[in-house]
């Protein structure tokens, strides 16, 4: 699963998940796109708020 079908699934903005990882809209939006790598202190952070298992993720 990815990140965005993950976020679009519980009705999550990008500005949502913007705001709850402390980063601007445009920076999360580059993040989705992969255009920035994802370190992983801030995919832990994704997998909380989107409430999923890292593995889910990566799959």
């Amino acid at each position: 699963m990815n990140i965005v079908l993950a976020r679009t699934k519980r009705g999550y903005s990008q500005e949502y998940m913007a705001e709850k990882l402390s980063i601007g809209q445009k920076a999360y939006w580059k993040l989705e796109k992969g255009h920035t790598k994802l370190s992983v202190e801030r995919l832990k952070k994704i997998t909380l708020i989107l409430d999923l298992n890292i593995s889910t993720l990566l799959e």
